[in-house]
Protein backbone atom coordinates (compact mmCIF):
# COMPACT_ATOMS: atom_id res chain seq x y z
CA UNK A 1 0.00 0.00 0.00
CA UNK A 2 0.87 3.40 -0.67
CA UNK A 3 3.39 2.74 -3.36
CA UNK A 4 1.75 4.80 -6.31
CA UNK A 5 1.46 7.46 -3.90
CA UNK A 6 5.19 7.68 -2.65
CA UNK A 7 7.11 11.02 -3.41
CA UNK A 8 3.85 12.36 -5.49
CA UNK A 9 2.70 15.58 -5.24
CA UNK A 10 -0.52 16.02 -3.38
CA UNK A 11 -2.23 19.75 -3.41
CA UNK A 12 -5.29 20.02 -1.17
CA UNK A 13 -7.37 23.48 -1.62
CA UNK A 14 -9.13 24.96 0.99
CA UNK A 15 -10.95 27.86 0.35
CA UNK A 16 -10.76 29.07 4.44
CA UNK A 17 -9.40 27.53 7.49
CA UNK A 18 -7.52 24.81 7.71
CA UNK A 19 -9.68 22.79 9.30
CA UNK A 20 -9.02 18.83 11.49
CA UNK A 21 -10.83 16.86 8.28
CA UNK A 22 -8.41 18.22 6.10
CA UNK A 23 -5.25 18.65 8.46
CA UNK A 24 -6.43 14.15 9.09
CA UNK A 25 -6.49 14.11 5.17
CA UNK A 26 -3.43 15.76 4.32
CA UNK A 27 -1.67 13.93 7.52
CA UNK A 28 -3.02 10.10 6.03
CA UNK A 29 -1.29 11.40 2.22
CA UNK A 30 1.85 12.13 4.01
CA UNK A 31 1.77 8.59 5.99
CA UNK A 32 2.11 7.15 2.55
CA UNK A 33 5.26 9.23 1.20
CA UNK A 34 3.05 11.97 -1.09
CA UNK A 35 4.43 15.25 -0.69
CA UNK A 36 1.18 16.91 0.49
CA UNK A 37 0.97 20.95 0.27
CA UNK A 38 -2.25 22.62 1.26
CA UNK A 39 -3.34 25.68 -0.64
CA UNK A 40 -5.00 27.60 1.87
CA UNK A 41 -7.33 31.02 0.99
CA UNK A 42 -7.99 32.73 4.05
CA UNK A 43 -6.22 35.28 6.40
CA UNK A 44 -6.82 33.02 9.32
CA UNK A 45 -2.92 31.64 9.60
CA UNK A 46 -1.79 28.94 11.59
CA UNK A 47 1.39 27.26 12.46
CA UNK A 48 2.12 23.76 10.68
CA UNK A 49 5.40 23.71 11.30
CA UNK A 50 5.84 19.97 12.36
CA UNK A 51 2.83 18.62 10.36
CA UNK A 52 4.69 16.07 7.86
CA UNK A 53 2.56 18.21 4.89
CA UNK A 54 2.91 22.30 4.26
CA UNK A 55 0.49 25.02 3.74
CA UNK A 56 0.59 27.54 1.45
CA UNK A 57 -1.64 30.84 2.44
CA UNK A 58 -3.18 32.70 -0.53
CA UNK A 59 -4.74 35.42 -0.35
CA UNK A 60 -9.09 35.59 -0.88
CA UNK A 61 -11.17 36.62 -3.11
CA UNK A 62 -12.19 39.33 -0.41
CA UNK A 63 -10.86 41.73 1.53
CA UNK A 64 -9.14 41.40 4.58
CA UNK A 65 -11.71 41.76 7.87
CA UNK A 66 -11.57 45.40 10.21
CA UNK A 67 -9.05 45.11 12.56
CA UNK A 68 -10.04 48.70 14.40
CA UNK A 69 -10.11 48.69 18.23
CA UNK A 70 -13.65 50.15 17.88
CA UNK A 71 -16.45 47.65 17.12
CA UNK A 72 -19.02 50.57 16.02
CA UNK A 73 -16.01 51.18 13.49
CA UNK A 74 -15.67 47.80 12.65
CA UNK A 75 -18.67 46.85 11.74
CA UNK A 76 -18.85 49.96 10.04
CA UNK A 77 -15.68 49.53 8.05
CA UNK A 78 -16.57 45.63 7.24
CA UNK A 79 -20.59 46.65 5.71
CA UNK A 80 -19.43 49.58 3.63
CA UNK A 81 -15.60 49.04 2.81
CA UNK A 82 -15.51 45.10 2.75
CA UNK A 83 -18.78 45.19 0.71
CA UNK A 84 -17.47 47.23 -2.01
CA UNK A 85 -13.78 45.81 -1.97
CA UNK A 86 -15.50 42.15 -2.15
CA UNK A 87 -17.30 43.10 -5.00
CA UNK A 88 -14.03 44.42 -6.84
CA UNK A 89 -11.98 41.25 -5.90
CA UNK A 90 -14.69 38.56 -7.02
CA UNK A 91 -15.10 40.20 -10.64
CA UNK A 92 -10.90 40.11 -10.85
CA UNK A 93 -10.61 36.93 -9.78
CA UNK A 94 -14.27 35.53 -9.73
CA UNK A 95 -16.56 34.39 -7.54
CA UNK A 96 -14.66 32.86 -4.16
CA UNK A 97 -11.31 33.40 -6.29
CA UNK A 98 -11.85 30.80 -9.15
CA UNK A 99 -9.19 32.35 -11.10
CA UNK A 100 -6.66 32.68 -8.18
CA UNK A 101 -7.24 29.04 -7.20
CA UNK A 102 -6.29 28.21 -10.92
CA UNK A 103 -3.37 30.03 -10.99
CA UNK A 104 -1.83 28.68 -7.77
CA UNK A 105 -2.41 25.19 -9.05
CA UNK A 106 -1.08 25.81 -12.27
CA UNK A 107 1.87 27.05 -10.57
CA UNK A 108 2.37 24.37 -8.15
CA UNK A 109 2.27 21.76 -10.92
CA UNK A 110 0.84 18.96 -8.71
CA UNK A 111 0.47 15.00 -9.58
CA UNK A 112 -2.82 15.04 -8.16
CA UNK A 113 -5.54 17.92 -7.47
CA UNK A 114 -7.52 17.21 -4.15
CA UNK A 115 -10.95 20.01 -4.03
CA UNK A 116 -12.37 20.39 -0.75
CA UNK A 117 -16.08 21.55 -0.80
CA UNK A 118 -17.73 23.13 -4.08
CA UNK A 119 -16.16 26.64 -3.18
CA UNK A 120 -13.01 25.73 -4.97
CA UNK A 121 -13.81 22.98 -7.56
CA UNK A 122 -14.95 25.49 -10.35
CA UNK A 123 -10.83 26.36 -10.36
CA UNK A 124 -9.36 22.93 -9.21
CA UNK A 125 -11.56 21.33 -12.19
CA UNK A 126 -10.21 23.94 -14.49
CA UNK A 127 -6.10 23.21 -13.69
CA UNK A 128 -6.95 20.03 -13.24
CA UNK A 129 -7.85 19.64 -17.37
CA UNK A 130 -5.44 21.76 -18.40
CA UNK A 131 -2.52 20.24 -16.42
CA UNK A 132 -3.54 16.67 -17.13
CA UNK A 133 -3.93 15.62 -13.70
CA UNK A 134 -6.68 13.40 -11.66
CA UNK A 135 -8.90 15.52 -9.99
CA UNK A 136 -10.79 14.28 -6.73
CA UNK A 137 -13.28 16.65 -5.14
CA UNK A 138 -14.26 15.97 -1.49
CA UNK A 139 -17.74 17.20 0.08
CA UNK A 140 -18.45 17.98 3.48
CA UNK A 141 -21.98 19.56 3.43
CA UNK A 142 -24.57 18.18 0.60
CA UNK A 143 -24.80 21.52 -1.49
CA UNK A 144 -27.42 20.79 -3.55
CA UNK A 145 -29.77 22.10 -0.35
CA UNK A 146 -27.05 24.73 0.66
CA UNK A 147 -29.92 27.06 -0.74
CA UNK A 148 -32.59 25.81 2.09
CA UNK A 149 -29.70 26.47 4.97
CA UNK A 150 -32.05 28.34 7.86
CA UNK A 151 -28.99 30.18 8.71
CA UNK A 152 -28.31 32.69 4.98
CA UNK A 153 -24.61 33.03 5.73
CA UNK A 154 -23.99 33.47 1.70
CA UNK A 155 -25.97 35.75 -0.98
CA UNK A 156 -27.94 33.96 -3.48
CA UNK A 157 -25.57 34.64 -5.95
CA UNK A 158 -22.84 32.56 -3.85
CA UNK A 159 -25.29 29.65 -2.92
CA UNK A 160 -26.24 29.48 -6.84
CA UNK A 161 -22.81 29.30 -8.40
CA UNK A 162 -21.55 26.79 -5.54
CA UNK A 163 -24.46 24.67 -6.56
CA UNK A 164 -23.58 25.39 -10.41
CA UNK A 165 -19.96 24.63 -9.91
CA UNK A 166 -20.97 21.18 -8.48
CA UNK A 167 -23.60 20.48 -11.39
CA UNK A 168 -20.39 21.35 -14.22
CA UNK A 169 -17.67 19.92 -12.50
CA UNK A 170 -18.31 17.39 -9.96
CA UNK A 171 -18.81 14.36 -12.77
CA UNK A 172 -14.89 15.77 -14.17
CA UNK A 173 -13.57 14.01 -10.57
CA UNK A 174 -11.90 11.27 -10.73
CA UNK A 175 -13.47 9.87 -7.34
CA UNK A 176 -15.54 11.72 -5.68
CA UNK A 177 -15.47 11.54 -1.05
CA UNK A 178 -18.95 12.68 0.97
CA UNK A 179 -19.33 12.32 4.60
CA UNK A 180 -22.56 9.65 4.26
CA UNK A 181 -24.10 6.64 2.33
CA UNK A 182 -26.64 8.36 2.28
CA UNK A 183 -25.69 11.46 0.44
CA UNK A 184 -23.39 9.66 -1.61
CA UNK A 185 -26.83 8.32 -2.80
CA UNK A 186 -28.26 11.68 -3.27
CA UNK A 187 -25.31 13.02 -4.99
CA UNK A 188 -25.29 10.37 -7.54
CA UNK A 189 -29.12 10.69 -8.43
CA UNK A 190 -28.69 14.57 -8.27
CA UNK A 191 -26.29 14.67 -10.59
CA UNK A 192 -26.38 11.46 -12.75
CA UNK A 193 -23.26 10.54 -11.94
CA UNK A 194 -21.76 6.83 -12.87
CA UNK A 195 -21.10 6.11 -9.48
CA UNK A 196 -21.64 6.72 -5.93
CA UNK A 197 -19.02 8.75 -4.01
CA UNK A 198 -16.57 7.30 -1.79
CA UNK A 199 -18.05 7.58 2.04
CA UNK A 200 -15.14 8.60 4.11
CA UNK A 201 -16.05 9.34 7.88
CA UNK A 202 -15.37 12.41 9.62
CA UNK A 203 -13.16 10.19 12.45
CA UNK A 204 -10.84 11.04 15.04
CA UNK A 205 -7.55 9.08 14.56
CA UNK A 206 -7.25 8.76 18.46
CA UNK A 207 -9.31 6.88 20.52
CA UNK A 208 -9.30 6.81 24.30
CA UNK A 209 -8.27 4.16 25.95
CA UNK A 210 -10.90 3.43 28.54
CA UNK A 211 -14.55 4.99 29.43
CA UNK A 212 -16.17 4.71 33.04
CA UNK A 213 -19.86 3.79 34.44
CA UNK A 214 -22.45 5.86 33.80
CA UNK A 215 -22.29 9.08 36.65
CA UNK A 216 -25.10 10.22 38.94
CA UNK A 217 -26.26 12.91 38.22
CA UNK A 218 -25.90 11.74 34.23
CA UNK A 219 -23.43 14.25 32.27
CA UNK A 220 -24.47 15.38 28.99
CA UNK A 221 -22.69 17.30 26.66
CA UNK A 222 -23.36 18.82 23.33
CA UNK A 223 -20.14 19.69 21.71
CA UNK A 224 -19.57 21.51 18.05
CA UNK A 225 -20.83 24.87 16.85
CA UNK A 226 -23.14 26.85 18.99
CA UNK A 227 -24.97 28.55 16.15
CA UNK A 228 -28.81 28.85 14.73
CA UNK A 229 -30.24 25.82 12.79
CA UNK A 230 -29.21 23.48 14.88
CA UNK A 231 -31.91 23.04 17.22
CA UNK A 232 -29.46 24.09 20.55
CA UNK A 233 -32.44 26.69 22.08
CA UNK A 234 -34.96 23.58 21.89
CA UNK A 235 -32.01 21.44 23.51
CA UNK A 236 -31.98 23.76 26.19
CA UNK A 237 -35.14 24.07 27.05
CA UNK A 238 -35.64 19.93 26.96
CA UNK A 239 -32.45 19.25 29.19
CA UNK A 240 -33.66 22.24 31.99
CA UNK A 241 -36.67 19.66 32.11
CA UNK A 242 -34.80 17.04 33.34
CA UNK A 243 -33.18 18.68 36.72
CA UNK A 244 -31.59 15.09 37.34
CA UNK A 245 -28.82 15.56 34.58
CA UNK A 246 -26.07 17.95 34.32
CA UNK A 247 -26.28 19.50 30.69
CA UNK A 248 -22.87 21.11 29.16
CA UNK A 249 -22.54 23.09 26.01
CA UNK A 250 -18.97 23.06 24.73
CA UNK A 251 -18.09 25.20 21.67
CA UNK A 252 -18.03 28.72 20.74
CA UNK A 253 -20.23 30.49 18.07
CA UNK A 254 -22.77 33.58 17.69
CA UNK A 255 -25.30 31.24 19.87
CA UNK A 256 -22.51 30.88 23.04
CA UNK A 257 -23.63 34.12 24.39
CA UNK A 258 -27.66 33.57 23.69
CA UNK A 259 -27.19 30.11 25.19
CA UNK A 260 -25.32 32.05 28.61
CA UNK A 261 -28.01 34.94 28.71
CA UNK A 262 -30.77 31.97 28.62
CA UNK A 263 -28.96 30.13 31.58
CA UNK A 264 -28.51 33.10 33.70
CA UNK A 265 -31.72 34.36 33.32
CA UNK A 266 -33.73 31.01 34.27
CA UNK A 267 -34.58 30.31 37.29
CA UNK A 268 -34.76 26.64 36.40
CA UNK A 269 -31.71 26.24 34.71
CA UNK A 270 -28.96 25.46 37.39
CA UNK A 271 -28.54 21.83 35.49
CA UNK A 272 -26.89 23.10 32.59
CA UNK A 273 -23.70 24.87 31.86
CA UNK A 274 -22.40 26.84 28.60
CA UNK A 275 -18.56 26.43 28.28
CA UNK A 276 -15.91 27.38 25.87
CA UNK A 277 -14.41 24.79 23.43
CA UNK A 278 -11.30 23.55 24.12
CA UNK A 279 -8.21 22.91 21.68
CA UNK A 280 -8.96 20.34 18.93
CA UNK A 281 -5.69 17.79 20.25
CA UNK A 282 -7.81 18.06 23.89
CA UNK A 283 -11.52 17.47 22.85
CA UNK A 284 -11.29 13.60 23.21
CA UNK A 285 -9.72 13.57 26.78
CA UNK A 286 -12.24 16.18 28.13
CA UNK A 287 -15.29 14.54 26.11
CA UNK A 288 -14.08 11.16 27.95
CA UNK A 289 -15.32 12.97 31.39
CA UNK A 290 -18.91 12.05 29.86
CA UNK A 291 -21.75 9.98 29.63
CA UNK A 292 -23.86 11.07 26.56
CA UNK A 293 -23.35 12.86 23.89
CA UNK A 294 -26.21 14.56 21.83
CA UNK A 295 -26.80 15.35 18.46
CA UNK A 296 -29.95 17.25 18.15
CA UNK A 297 -30.20 18.24 14.86
CA UNK A 298 -33.77 18.98 13.02
CA UNK A 299 -33.56 17.28 9.37
CA UNK A 300 -35.27 19.95 7.55
CA UNK A 301 -33.07 19.64 4.56
CA UNK A 302 -31.10 16.11 3.15
CA UNK A 303 -27.94 17.47 4.36
CA UNK A 304 -29.38 17.03 8.05
CA UNK A 305 -31.34 14.23 6.75
CA UNK A 306 -28.59 12.41 5.63
CA UNK A 307 -24.92 14.01 7.59
CA UNK A 308 -22.74 11.86 10.07
CA UNK A 309 -21.21 14.93 11.53
CA UNK A 310 -17.57 14.96 12.85
CA UNK A 311 -19.04 15.22 16.28
CA UNK A 312 -20.85 11.15 16.46
CA UNK A 313 -17.25 10.16 15.77
CA UNK A 314 -16.03 12.20 18.47
CA UNK A 315 -18.40 10.98 20.87
CA UNK A 316 -16.87 7.50 20.27
CA UNK A 317 -13.55 7.99 20.20
CA UNK A 318 -14.25 9.16 23.54
CA UNK A 319 -16.61 6.42 24.75
CA UNK A 320 -19.56 8.18 25.08
CA UNK A 321 -23.06 7.07 24.56
CA UNK A 322 -25.33 8.74 21.92
CA UNK A 323 -28.37 10.69 21.76
CA UNK A 324 -29.44 11.67 18.27
CA UNK A 325 -32.28 13.00 16.14
CA UNK A 326 -34.18 9.48 14.63
CA UNK A 327 -32.55 10.27 10.90
CA UNK A 328 -32.12 7.94 7.94
CA UNK A 329 -28.26 8.40 8.22
CA UNK A 330 -28.45 7.37 11.94
CA UNK A 331 -30.86 4.71 11.35
CA UNK A 332 -28.38 3.28 8.54
CA UNK A 333 -25.26 3.46 10.80
CA UNK A 334 -24.30 0.15 11.71
CA UNK A 335 -24.04 -0.54 15.31
CA UNK A 336 -25.89 2.78 16.38
CA UNK A 337 -28.35 1.09 17.97
CA UNK A 338 -26.11 -0.22 20.25
CA UNK A 339 -24.17 2.69 21.18
CA UNK A 340 -26.90 4.96 20.64
CA UNK A 341 -30.43 5.60 20.91
CA UNK A 342 -32.68 8.37 18.94
CA UNK A 343 -35.24 11.35 20.16
CA UNK A 344 -38.70 10.59 18.28
CA UNK A 345 -38.16 14.11 16.83
CA UNK A 346 -36.68 16.77 17.39
CA UNK A 347 -39.06 18.47 19.43
CA UNK A 348 -37.95 20.03 23.15
CA UNK A 349 -41.27 17.26 24.46
CA UNK A 350 -39.55 14.21 22.79
CA UNK A 351 -35.76 15.23 23.73
CA UNK A 352 -36.54 15.59 27.01
CA UNK A 353 -38.21 12.42 27.27
CA UNK A 354 -35.46 10.81 25.90
CA UNK A 355 -33.47 12.95 28.25
CA UNK A 356 -35.29 11.51 31.39
CA UNK A 357 -35.35 7.82 30.46
CA UNK A 358 -31.68 7.38 30.04
CA UNK A 359 -30.81 9.34 33.36
CA UNK A 360 -33.42 6.83 35.13
CA UNK A 361 -31.25 4.00 33.40
CA UNK A 362 -27.89 4.59 34.51
CA UNK A 363 -27.13 0.83 33.80
CA UNK A 364 -28.24 0.58 30.34
CA UNK A 365 -26.19 4.16 29.57
CA UNK A 366 -22.46 2.29 30.99
CA UNK A 367 -23.50 -0.42 28.39
CA UNK A 368 -23.77 2.03 25.27
CA UNK A 369 -20.32 3.64 26.68
CA UNK A 370 -18.75 0.19 26.53
CA UNK A 371 -20.16 -0.22 23.23
CA UNK A 372 -19.10 2.88 22.04
CA UNK A 373 -15.41 2.29 22.47
CA UNK A 374 -16.10 -0.93 20.69
CA UNK A 375 -17.44 0.68 17.77
CA UNK A 376 -14.57 3.25 17.96
CA UNK A 377 -12.22 0.75 16.66
CA UNK A 378 -14.59 0.39 13.77
CA UNK A 379 -14.97 3.90 12.06
CA UNK A 380 -12.12 5.80 13.75
CA UNK A 381 -8.64 5.41 14.54
CA UNK A 382 -6.58 4.84 10.87
CA UNK A 383 -9.55 3.01 9.49
CA UNK A 384 -10.65 6.05 7.39
CA UNK A 385 -7.73 7.22 6.61
CA UNK A 386 -6.72 3.68 5.18
CA UNK A 387 -9.22 3.82 2.93
CA UNK A 388 -8.44 7.11 2.07
CA UNK A 389 -4.83 6.07 0.88
CA UNK A 390 -6.71 2.95 -1.10
CA UNK A 391 -8.89 5.40 -3.20
CA UNK A 392 -5.73 7.31 -4.14
CA UNK A 393 -4.09 4.24 -5.13
CA UNK A 394 -6.86 3.34 -7.10
CA UNK A 395 -7.09 6.85 -9.09
CA UNK A 396 -3.43 6.25 -9.67
CA UNK A 397 -3.38 3.37 -11.16
CA UNK A 398 -6.21 4.59 -13.69
CA UNK A 399 -9.30 3.30 -11.74
CA UNK A 400 -12.25 5.22 -11.83
CA UNK A 401 -13.35 5.08 -8.02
Amino acid sequence: MGQNLRNKKVCIVVYGVVDPRAIKTARALAKAGAKVAVLAFTYNYADFTNEPFSVEYHRPAEPKPSTRASRPLRVAENLSVKRLGKCYLESRHGRFGQRLIYEALIGANPDVIHAINADTLMGAAQAAEDIAVPLIYEAYEYWPDHSKDKVVTRTRKQRLFLVDAEANYMDKACAAITVSPYLAREYQREYHLDKQPVVIYNAPTEIEKSTTSAHKPLKVVFAGNLRQGLNLESLLEAARRVPNIQMTFMGTGPLFGVLSAQVISSEHAANVQIVPAVPYGELLTELNSYDLGVIPYDPYDRHLEGALPNKLFEYLSSGLAVLATKTTAFQELSGFQDFGTYFESPSVKSMSNALRTLADSPCRVSEMKQKALQYAGVYCGDVQGRRLRELYESVLKGEAA
